[in-house]
């Protein structure tokens, strides 16, 4: 199963049970309430998700001097496929 097919279950999953408890907790109001929160959180997952992560594991943009970025360019160089110029 591709990634974008386990997302698109993950994010149907959290909605469903945010209507069902949004439903059980208030009736009709409740459901519309699980529906706005819903949609709300599947919008901030889909936008900010890869933000989140990068924070999360401390993520740091590396420049041309770092030893990590000059061994990137050598592979890339090495097997020929296209190079980033120079930050």
């Amino acid at each position: 199963m591709s990634n974008a097919v386990k997302t698109a279950v993950l994010l149907g999953a959290l909605s469903a049970l945010l209507l069902f408890l949004g439903e059980a907790l208030g009736g009709a109001q409740g459901l519309v309430i699980g529906f706005v929160f819903a949609v709300a959180t599947n919008l901030a997952s889909y936008w900010f998700s890869d933000k989140m992560v990068l924070a999360m594991y401390g993520a740091k943009e590396v420049g041309s001097g770092h030893r990590l970025y000059e061994t990137v360019t050598r592979l890339a160089r090495r097997s020929g496929l296209p190079q980033l110029a120079s930050t």
